[in-house]
């Protein structure tokens, strides 16, 4: 447990939103695993950023955007990423789903 609030310590020290440090906290609070990446870009397949999400858990394709983000949710959501946006937390089951 030390380690995930370790990680979760590093997740919440990268944020710079209100909202998204908010949601984090909450995230941590239900046990979730922390994302893997914070600020993460999608890249199509010529390294063209056609997406942006403020976490992501990449091996569940799993995204969670700010609402500034939410343009982004259908380009996400085409590439097969599961999308969450503002105060939506994922759940577990989703974020341990098996690829």
């Amino acid at each position: 447990a030390a380690t995930l609030e370790g990680a979760w310590q590093d997740v919440l020290d990268s944020l710079f939103d209100a909202v998204a440090k908010i949601c984090a906290r909450k995230m941590e609070r239900l046990s979730l695993p922390p994302p893997s990446v914070v600020g993460y870009e999608l890249v199509n397949d010529h390294g063209k950023v056609i997406g942006e999400a403020e976490m992501v858990w990449e091996a569940e394709k799993v995204a969670w955007l700010l609402p500034v983000q939410i343009d982004d949710q259908e380009v996400f959501e085409a590439h097969g990423w599961t999308v969450f946006i503002g105060d939506e937390t994922p759940t577990l089951e989703v974020l341990k789903q098996e690829a």
